[in-house]
């Protein structure tokens, strides 16, 4: 097991299981601090899967990072809650999944219930320009719709090899503005367009159409970037390899 200095703790608000992650100073001062949600729970950081809290720790320590609360909030039906909007199994060329589209009912409990319960038990700075939503696949798809549909609560968004190929989501895109302010960090495989599915060779190229667009739509080029990792596949172990630098990346004006 990887040590870190900081504390793990669970706490269930909705149903939800919640794994909250508190930084070393947390104990021994009466700071406040940044919060970034995580979607899949604790994936991204758990400890008996990666070196990440040991990193992060480093990260802090030499003042690359503020030091941060990170909340991993556990969905209750993936395909559903990720989904912006329902997509029949088969109605989609990249997915034979069916999609329930309960992106905007998640979205509403993680603002409106979630949010609230985090900033009332522990010591957060609750403004929005303090608070990051991150998220892998369809994580970070539901990640990236957050910041069109709740760009008050959330200005700092990560997306780690999102699943932009969700059926309507680019037109959604196209139609809609983005928060000037907001600051949004995007990630991309290059191995994952190497595969053989038609959905994997098509993400680079709807990645980098996505990150085109937002610039298009007003956020300006030094509040949005797109990191292309040479060796990347869609897999855990690379959106976890990645994340110490996109936190750096979407952090790296708090002083």
């Amino acid at each position: 097991m990887n040590k870190f200095k900081g504390q793990l703790r669970e706490d269930k608000v909705d149903g939800r299981r919640l794994t909250v992650y508190l930084p070393p100073s947390y104990e021994k001062t009466l700071d406040t601090y940044p919060v970034v949600y995580f979607q899949d729970g604790g994936d991204l950081f758990a400890p008996d899967r990666s070196d990440v809290l040991p990193r992060l720790e480093r990260m802090m320590g030499s003042c690359k990072l503020p030091e941060l609360m990170l909340v991993g909030v556990e969905p209750c039906h993936r395909l559903n809650d990720y989904s912006p909007w329902p997509v029949p199994a088969h109605a989609s060329r990249y997915s034979r999944h069916a999609f329930g589209g309960q992106g905007d009912r998640y979205l509403e409990k993680l603002s409106k219930l979630i949010k609230p319960y985090v900033d009332s038990h522990y010591r957060t700075k609750p403004e929005r320009e303090h608070t990051a939503l991150v998220g892998a696949s369809l994580g970070a798809l539901i990640s990236l719709y957050a910041a069109y549909t709740h760009p008050s609560i959330y200005s700092r968004i990560g997306c780690l090899s999102t699943s932009i190929w969700f059926e309507g989501f680019m037109d959604y895109m196209n139609r809609h503005q983005l928060d000037s302010q907001m600051r949004i960090y995007m990630d991309i495989g290059l191995q994952e367009s190497r595969s053989s599915s038609y959905q994997d060779q098509e993400l680079l190229r709807l990645t980098e159409a996505a990150f085109k667009q937002i610039k298009a739509s007003g956020v300006p080029d030094d509040q949005i970037i797109l990191v292309r990792d040479e060796h990347g596949r869609h897999r855990p172990s690379a959106f976890i390899r990645r994340l110490p630098e996109a936190l750096e990346w979407l952090y790296h004006d708090w002083e």
